[in-house]
């Protein structure tokens, strides 16, 4: 089953389909998979088992199913969230069994198949095609794929213990290496919320969470080595960090002006009618927040698009709309700044652009996952 909200949810048992629009309390079927299909100079009705589903964004959706005849097997798509579906049959000579798919966007999608090697498609799941060798995958059990953004992806795996096969360019290339769990067995799925951070629950009960750390970080005495992602490329981070230094000192110089003009003997407030207060105390450094907003601007469409995370489509979508809100509030607030004629409405709108900065940042170390953004819960 997949949660494309809180409360919209979809649910595949068998051939059936089912849909819950109040957070799983009640559940209705909406489709039933069945086909028509040419099996030795035969037409046969057969029905189609769902094994695998994902969700790339809220209305878009794809399933896979089991081999319906002999070289075939079924790719369902849903383009209203799940309400309704279409159906069509893909030949190969594996099918869906124990596999895995998941979606990058609405075209290009991978998915790990029965007794084969790892598959992608490029048009929605119409045609599909062998990636890489067969020998990573032909071996394998227990296969889940997962892409945390759009360049790293994980599948974890069994095969005479755990290992995990990885991709950090979008899919094209996979390594693998063993990872010593503990705990032999299968594995039973896991979640990976950003490149930084993955948790794996397999046999026992037992949950093994994946962080990557700096090389100095004492770790703990059970803790397993695994591969290190790569870091964000993007500079956005920085410039946010830069922004918000660069608003800090013009606050200190604005609270200087205010205090020097906040009015006479008389309690009349200043005012000005040609230019704006903060042009006649700072325009240099408001010139500087301005250029450094406009590489913020430019940068958030980049880094939304490549690092956006896919693992929890409506968290990563939330994440984009704040980026995204945030630096055309940013805008706005310097717009307001520079109409700014009296006193009050100077700090009215410095208040203004010190909240909008300050979201900015939350929203940037809750995207790149930087320390303390994380909070980890006490352990009984």
């Amino acid at each position: 089953f997949v949660f494309t909200s809180p409360n919209d949810g979809i649910c595949a048992y068998s051939e059936k389909i089912f849909r819950s629009r109040d957070a799983g309390k009640t559940w209705n079927q909406v489709f039933t998979c069945a086909l028509k299909v040419q099996f030795q100079g035969m037409t046969q009705n057969v029905a189609c088992v769902v094994e695998a589903m994902h969700f790339p964004t809220p209305s878009v959706g794809f399933a896979l199913t089991r081999a319906v005849a002999p070289g075939l097997f079924a790719v369902l798509n849903t383009t209203d969230g799940g309400e309704t579906w279409d159906v069509w049959t893909v030949e190969s000579e594996v099918d869906a069994k124990d596999g895995d798919v998941f979606f990058l966007d609405e075209n290009t999608g991978y998915a790990l198949l029965f007794g084969s090697r790892l598959h992608k498609t490029t048009d929605g799941g119409k045609t599909w095609s062998g990636v890489g060798t067969g020998t990573l995958w032909s071996a394998i059990s227990g296969k889940r794929l997962r892409f945390a953004d759009p360049e790293v992806g994980w599948a974890p795996f069994h095969s005479n213990g755990h290992h995990l096969a990885w991709t950090t360019d979008g899919g094209r290339r996979w390594l693998s290496r063993p990872v010593a769990l503990p705990l032999s067995g299968y594995i039973y799925g896991f979640s990976l919320p950003s490149r930084q951070r993955g948790y794996v629950v397999g046999d026992h009960g037992a949950i093994f969470r994946y962080s990557v750390v700096p090389a100095t970080e004492q770790v703990t005495a059970n803790a397993i080595p695994a591969p290190a992602m790569p870091v964000f490329d993007s500079p956005l981070d920085e410039q946010v960090g830069q922004l918000e230094t660069q608003v800090a000192a013009l606050e200190e110089e604005v609270k200087k002006e205010v205090g020097e003009q906040g009015g006479s003997e008389s309690g009349e407030t200043a005012e000005t009618s040609e230019g704006s207060l903060v042009d006649a105390c700072c325009q240099e450094q408001v010139e500087k927040i301005e250029a450094t907003a406009e590489a913020v601007a430019s940068e958030v469409p980049k880094f939304t698009g490549k690092y956006r995370s896919l693992n929890l489509v409506f968290a990563g979508l939330r994440l984009v709309g704040q980026l995204f809100g945030q630096s055309q509030g940013l805008k706005d607030s310097l717009k307001s700044l520079r109409q700014a004629r009296d006193p009050a409405a100077l700090s009215a709108a410095l208040t203004e652009l010190t909240g909008q900065v300050t979201g900015l940042v939350q929203s940037t170390k809750a995207a790149f996952q930087s320390p303390g953004q994380v909070q980890e819960q006490p352990q009984e």
